[in-house]
């Protein structure tokens, strides 16, 4: 059994970014450098309440959480990473040999430890697929019956790359002629995409990327993500933190000179990941959605790349694109003490109310890539 202890300051987790990036592996979203941006936008330094478990000296694992207060949950800690900057596959970052255990032996800590007061967990972005996160679960659901509340959560859609015998990326019937059209017409000069991997050029066309993007959910009247001073902020120091080094772009697709769709995309020696794309209201006729995605799975087959991740969002047209769903839910986990327990009996009878009430939603924006034109 790993000893697990709490981090509550921001300088000593900043001591372990290298244990942390280690842990990460290869994923970009867990990555220090992003969650460390996460922390500085969409949190506070005395927020933080991270777990981390230790055998023999060595860092095993980290759970990286903040605590938020809520009118109805109480005390609540939630995923670095969660929220509007919708990064997927968030939970516990282990060595995978230990990866259950030390589930297990941060959900004992969080079942009985005094030293970190809570009334809920809520946690987004969970992979049905995590068995350490779902050993976690256990746990509670074990110690604590009827403690765990599931939601289905968007899905993550991976495309697996298949190369023909031209070298390009094997499409579905319906859309290979829409593919090359789109390489025709940059072979011509009517199409051009611009990736930008410097931080100066990156940072100048993001800007491009976030006047496209704003344009596309005005036209529709509602008001995008980079709407959000922290979400503009979030993107603009990972991006500037991470381009030089190789691991994000922007891509802008130009329709005779005019910026018609645009993209921010991470990249490592296995994955292309479309972290945010749309494309302007007034280019539809010339489908620039679908065509900047053909062509940056082409651009990820030529960095040898072996997937596309489209990440969350269940868009009908990732599916008509070959990706493959990796379904992702939402925990809501109370806590077994007397406040958890009171949180809880407010937190559900407040929504059973907000149902029967039936109080339409507000429109929000989809977390990640906004949705191509229609194929004809």
């Amino acid at each position: 059994m790993s000893h697990v202890r709490l981090i509550t300051d921001m300088r000593e987790l900043e001591r372990l970014a290298g244990e942390w990036q280690a842990l990460s592996g290869s994923n970009l979203l867990r990555s220090w450098t992003f969650q460390r941006c996460w922390l500085e936008h969409f949190s506070t330094a005395d927020a933080v309440r991270t777990l981390v478990a230790e055998e023999n000296g060595k860092v095993i694992g980290i759970f990286p959480l903040v605590e938020e207060r809520r009118l109805w949950t109480g005390r609540t800690l939630v995923n670095v990473g969660s929220g509007k900057a919708c990064l997927d596959d968030l939970g516990i970052m282990a060595n995978p040999d230990r990866a259950v255990d030390v589930a297990r032996d941060f959900a004992s800590y969080l079942l009985h430890s005094r030293e970190l007061p809570w009334e809920y967990l809520d946690l987004d972005g969970i992979r049905i697929s995590d068995p350490a996160m779902q050993a976690f679960a256990e746990v509670f659901s074990i110690n604590s019956p009827g403690s765990v509340e599931r939601r289905k959560s968007p899905s993550c859609w991976v495309l697996p790359l298949q190369p023909d015998e031209d070298g390009f990326h094997r499409w579905p019937r319906r859309l290979r002629g829409r593919i090359r059209e789109a390489r025709s017409e940059r072979q011509s000069g009517d199409l051009e995409v611009h990736i930008a991997r410097t931080v100066h050029e990156a940072c100048s066309e993001l800007e491009v990327m976030k006047s496209i993007h704003q344009a596309r959910w005005q036209d529709r009247g509602i008001h995008g993500c980079f709407s959000s001073e922290a979400f503009s902020g979030f993107v603009r120091d990972v991006v500037s933190q991470t381009c030089e080094a190789g691991h994000s772009f922007i891509a802008i697709l130009r329709w005779r000179g005019t910026p018609a769709a645009g993209g921010i995309f991470f990249i490592d020696d296995t994955t292309l990941s479309i972290y945010l794309a749309s494309m302007a209201p007034n280019t539809t006729v010339q489908n620039p959605g679908w065509k900047l995605n053909g062509l940056m799975a082409d651009y990820a087959l030529e960095r040898g790349c072996r997937q596309v991740d489209f990440m969350r969002g269940d868009e009908e047209y990732k599916g008509r694109m070959g990706a493959v769903p990796f379904p992702q839910e939402r925990w809501m986990v109370s806590s077994p003490r007397f406040l958890g327990r009171v949180h809880r009996t407010l937190y559900r009878t407040a929504r059973e109310i907000k149902h029967f009430i039936k109080v339409p939603p507000a429109p929000t924006v989809p977390p990640s890539v906004s949705q191509p034109a229609p194929i004809p």
